[in-house]
Parts: C-alpha cells; structure tokens; sequence
C-alpha cells in the first residue's frame, strides 16, 4: 500500500512540475504564510506539512524529459521540502533550476551535469555534489544545514 502511494505522490508531482515547467510558472509552498512566519524557515523544514514535500524523484523525472518544452524560466520551486536524494547525475538540463528557500534533507548530486542556471538562494541542504557539473549562467548562493 506505501508503494502505491508514493508512486501516487511522485506521478502527481511529476504532473504539477511539468505543467509549470512548461507554463513558467514558479511553484511557491510557501505563498500562504505570513512573510515573518517561522514555518517559512528552512532550517525547521523537517517540520514542514505533507503537502509541502516533493519527491526527489519527481523531480529528476521532469529534468530527464527530453520531449519537456521547458519555458524560458525553467523550473522554479520555492518553500518545498526535497523528499529523498536528489540524484541528477549527468543530466543535461539546459534551463534554470531555482529551489529557493527550499529544505533539501538529503544529497544533490550534480556530479557530470549541466545547467543553464542553479539557484539555491535560502535553501538549507545536507551537502551537495558539483564535482565535473558545468553551470553556464548563475550559481547562486545556499545555506548548509
């Protein structure tokens, strides 16, 4: 039964990033909270409600869409918690990837990719991979938790 719902969970994030991706839509979990809110900090993102988590997977899922017409905006997520590893091990993304004030409790692996842009501004994450990764804009700021 767990493993019909996450693959429930990851399908309908998969869904929901796509169709941002393709519009240039920004994804904000958090847009509902108070701009002073406690609960918009990421370092207390363990804490976070159910509906503001995304399955890493998901996300890796949109990036290796070859056939995805990504909007020039690419993917933008803000205030999400980053469920599981996120492994985008030589992937090739040529759009912007912008998890902003996001909670990430797992490792990014960028080991090999390539970027237009990575931006992590306000993020706390547990560590992340650059190692042979190539950003060909901006690589943005992030806070390790």
């Amino acid at each position: 039964m767990t493993l019909h719902v996450e693959a429930d969970n990851v399908a309908s994030w998969v869904e929901r990033l796509t169709t941002a991706a393709k519009r240039g839509e920004r994804i904000d979990l958090a847009e509902d909270l108070a701009a002073d809110s406690t609960a918009r900090d990421p370092a207390s993102g363990k804490k976070w409600r159910s509906k503001r988590q995304i399955p890493a997977a998901a996300l890796r899922k949109v990036l290796v869409d070859r056939d995805l017409d990504v909007d020039p905006h690419g993917i933008r997520i803000n205030g999400a918690r980053i469920i599981g590893p996120i492994d985008l091990e030589n992937i090739k993304f040529e759009h912007a990837l912008h998890l902003t004030a996001c909670h990430v409790e797992h490792h990014i692996n960028l080991t090999g990719s390539t970027l237009q842009t990575l931006q992590l501004s306000g993020s706390h994450i547990k560590s992340l991979t650059l190692i042979g990764a190539t950003v060909t804009g901006d690589l943005g700021s992030v806070s390790k938790c």
